[in-house]
């Protein structure tokens, strides 16, 4: 049994719903982030910048949670600390995402440099960070451990919603962008009258 996990089925499915909620709630962000890029990636209005940057901290934070660090007492969520299967685990999560294990260990390595320098810890290293992570694998590693989990809560005779998490991400996608699109167009005439904070 991987520390972190429990022998009793109650704890187990405990532990993977909430697992579950925080897959969920990462998918919903990234997607939301996606939507309002697609439908200005530039926005001029401060109100939207913060939008679109805290979108980005808290999706890198929460996969971190589930991808970053495993140490089994402060992230029981993170996948070593859930499958019994760890080689197993990872062969397939590589495969799905078309990646090497150095190509893995490259993202990874983006990622939570982008979560303790910036997000989660202010950095003076931050300073190094030249572009901010491309979220694409983090969604599809996302959509994997959820296909993972919603097995696992099925064995335990629980039916985790939605059946298919890519098809609930393409109807939030679209809905997302829809609202983005009007939200923005109904502020774009609206001055920014606050100047950003900086050093005088």
């Amino acid at each position: 049994m991987k520390p972190g996990t429990s022998s009793r089925p109650h704890d187990r499915l405990r532990q993977l719903a909430e697992t579950a909620e925080v897959l969920g709630t990462l998918v919903r962000n990234i997607l939301l982030k996606r939507a309002l890029h697609t439908a200005d990636p530039n926005p001029r209005l401060n109100f939207w910048r913060i939008q679109y940057g805290n979108l980005m901290d808290m999706a890198v934070i929460d996969w971190c949670k589930l991808f970053g660090s495993d140490d089994a007492e402060r992230q029981p969520i993170h996948w070593k600390n859930i499958t019994d299967d760890q080689d197993s685990f990872r062969s397939a999560l590589l495969s799905e995402l078309a990646m090497t294990h150095e190509d893995w260990e490259t993202y990874w390595q983006e990622m939570k440099r982008y979560r303790d320098f910036n997000a989660a810890h202010h950095n003076p290293r931050r300073a190094e960070i030249a572009v901010y992570p491309v979220l694409d694998k983090a969604l599809s590693s996302v959509f994997f451990y959820f296909e993972y989990i919603r097995q696992e809560m099925q064995e335990l005779g629980e039916d985790l919603q939605p059946a298919n998490i890519r098809t609930y991400a393409t109807d939030f996608e679209a809905k997302c962008l829809e609202v983005a699109r009007i939200a923005l167009a109904s502020t774009k005439d609206i001055p920014e009258a606050v100047e950003p904070m900086r050093p005088g």
